[in-house]
């Protein structure tokens, strides 16, 4: 059971890494906001997005609009590894600008 939770954690914070700290543009006037946006993800065992979607809005529009421009761009994300035997892998993600590292 560890091994096998070790491996969702890896997987999860590969993909969150790659999504937020790579691709997601920040309005600058918004980067030391703590507002948090909550999305999820799912991806088939290529990394190919098949759905993804806002859970949560931050109650700012210009934020949301930031992580929606994201998701419509976003058209895949690294293999799962073969060590992870399913065939989708589904995630959520927290964008909050504060936490990135510019």
């Amino acid at each position: 059971y560890g091994d096998h939770r070790d491996l969702h954690l890896s997987i999860r914070r590969q993909r969150q890494m790659c999504i937020r700290d790579r691709h997601w543009e920040v309005p600058l006037h918004l980067a030391e906001s703590e507002l948090t946006v909550v999305v999820r993800i799912r991806i088939d065992k290529e990394g190919r997005i098949q759905k993804s979607k806002i859970e949560t809005s931050s109650g700012n529009a210009e934020l949301d609009h930031s992580v929606s421009r994201l998701l419509k761009n976003l058209q895949s994300l690294p293999s799962l590894p073969y060590s992870y035997l399913g065939h989708i892998y589904e995630f959520g993600i927290k964008f909050t600008p504060r936490d990135l590292q510019f």
